[in-house]
């Protein structure tokens, strides 16, 4: 066991600074500090090993505060995690395919245009159509709806045929022409002077009446209405005259003050007149039919669900080009 060197290493001292014993020789003085040596080392060392300690427990103390300890159920070794799931899409649902209109469907201008394109024109208040007769021509055509006065004519054959890209040729009973809207008067729908006079009507032994919607019908519908669809037989035929005049609703006023609206176009179908030889014409789809006669001729008028009034309402309300 290391001791501290007691006094029998270095002697001791004097009051007078002698010692009382005689000094070693130097050989002697050698083998005694080398054999004391290992006894001062011990408490050097042992300062070191303290402060080393010391140094340890910092740093152990350093790491413990920047190092978060992790159990078993949470190791960060990623070989035992559980694997992320691949995200997925949720399906949307199948497309259907469009569904075809059914048969029994109102007809409208675009679902029926077969042969000729007279719907494709026929979109708005603009034009009207016609139902071609036989014996027809472009130039009686134009004479019934030019609403000229007979000195001045407002539509032309030419202009008739380049807007249906058609000549007498290639006309045919039954076919539909698209029409330019003129108006003979400025509460008027149609060209009612024209048509009149291709109708015979006031002619001696002629009591057909041309009737058309008056001021307070057009009002009633806010404007928004006007013709759509003729058929004519003329008095020149030798047959009895009558027409069928069909009107449409338009989606905002057709005419103000004798003029057009542009941008306006047809809705749905209001009602349809007809009269004289063509009086029992029958119009698909419609909801009422009034059926009365005028001096011996017949006259029937049928609403559609676009009608604001019922069919006799509305055969009060008509009027004839001399009554406005």
């Amino acid at each position: 066991m290391w001791r501290w060197p007691g006094p029998g290493v270095c002697g001791t001292l004097s009051r007078g600074g002698e010692s009382t014993r005689a000094k070693p020789g130097k050989g002697e003085t050698l083998r005694s500090l080398t054999a004391a040596l290992p006894r001062l080392l011990v408490p050097v060392l042992l300062l070191v090993l303290l402060a080393a300690c010391m140094d340890d427990d910092d740093g152990a103390d350093l790491n413990a505060a920047t190092v978060t300890p992790v159990d078993d159920a949470g190791s960060m070794d990623t070989d035992d995690a559980p694997p992320t799931p691949e995200p997925t899409l949720t399906p949307g649902p199948e497309p259907t395919e469009t569904q075809a209109p059914d048969d029994g469907a109102p007809a409208t201008p675009e679902a029926t245009a077969t042969r000729q394109g007279a719907y494709e024109i026929v979109t708005g208040p603009e034009h009207y159509l016609y139902e071609v007769r036989t014996g027809d021509t472009l130039e009686s055509i134009a004479g019934y709806f030019d609403a000229g006065d007979g000195d001045t004519s407002y539509l032309e054959p030419g202009e008739l045929g380049q807007l249906n890209d058609v000549d007498n040729s290639a006309l045919e009973a039954g076919m539909l022409l698209a029409v330019p809207l003129l108006i003979s008067h400025v509460d008027a729908l149609m060209p009612e002077n024209t048509i009149a006079a291709a109708l015979g009507v006031g002619e001696a032994g002629n009591e057909l009446e041309l009737l058309a919607p008056s001021r307070e019908m057009i009002d009633g519908y806010l404007g928004q209405i006007a013709l759509y669809r003729v058929a004519l037989t003329p008095a020149d035929g030798g047959q009895e005259p009558g027409y069928v005049m069909e009107y449409w609703r338009t989606d905002r006023a057709a005419l103000r003050a004798g003029e057009v609206q542009p941008g306006a176009v047809f809705t749905v179908p209001a009602f349809t007149i007809a009269a004289g030889s063509m009086a029992d014409v029958e119009a698909p789809g419609s909801e009422t039919r009034e059926t009365f006669t005028r001096d011996g001729v017949a006259y029937a008028l049928m609403t559609f669900e676009g009608a604001e009034l019922d069919a006799m309402a509305h055969v009060d309300l008509l009027v004839t080009p001399a009554g406005r």
